[in-house]
């Protein structure tokens, strides 16, 4: 099974007529291209119903879980506006991911300027703890979002997406993976991912 993001097949298309092979990580680096152009906006991907049968953005995890969020932290002490602390019901202090309009959390490399950010979905937070590290680590700009309706927000938007092969339900789609560094066993204990 291999688990990771994907995008459109039309979206990497379009990319290569530009001479921008979107199925690689570096091509996202938001200080020397603008990949935003070749997917759906924030403002288009209908956001209405995502939380209809599942909960709001800082209720899943990682974004909810203190201690990815504190692992972040720890790993990106100069994104100070990626995370927050709350009281939890039983009064500790806990840190969650900030996502301020309850539904996207932004990347610090698009949190400026949310027209820049490109839509990655996901269902029930999957995928979130690697790609939350990634697209700071490698300066994307990149919007995370989950949402139980994820099929349907995937197939009517141009969206980046978490998926696992072989699973049918995207076959259609025919996706591109998006190619990141490989994995180091080392970075991976230490929780950067």
């Amino acid at each position: 099974v291999l688990s990771t993001s994907y995008l459109p097949n039309e979206s990497f298309e379009a990319g290569l007529l530009d001479g921008v092979f979107l199925d690689h990580y570096r091509f996202y680096n938001a200080s020397l291209f603008s990949p935003e152009k070749y997917f759906s906006s924030l403002d288009e991907v209908n956001t209405s119903n995502f939380y209809t049968s599942a909960s709001r953005c800082s209720d899943y995890p990682p974004i909810n879980s203190d201690s990815d969020a504190r692992d972040y932290a720890r790993h990106f002490p100069e994104d100070v506006d990626g995370v927050e602390s709350y009281r939890a019901r039983n009064g500790d202090l806990k840190f969650r991911g900030r996502c301020a309009d309850g539904v996207w959390w932004l990347s610090p490399a698009c949190r400026a300027n949310r027209s820049k950010c490109i839509p990655w979905i996901s269902t029930l937070g999957y995928g979130y703890a690697t790609i939350w590290h990634k697209i700071t680590a490698f300066n994307m700009a990149v919007a995370l979002a989950s949402t139980n309706n994820w099929v349907e927000v995937i197939f009517s938007n141009r969206v980046m997406q978490y998926a696992w092969m072989p699973d049918a339900t995207f076959a259609e789609r025919n996706l591109v993976q998006i190619l990141f560094p490989r994995y180091r066993q080392q970075e991976h204990r230490d929780g950067l991912f």
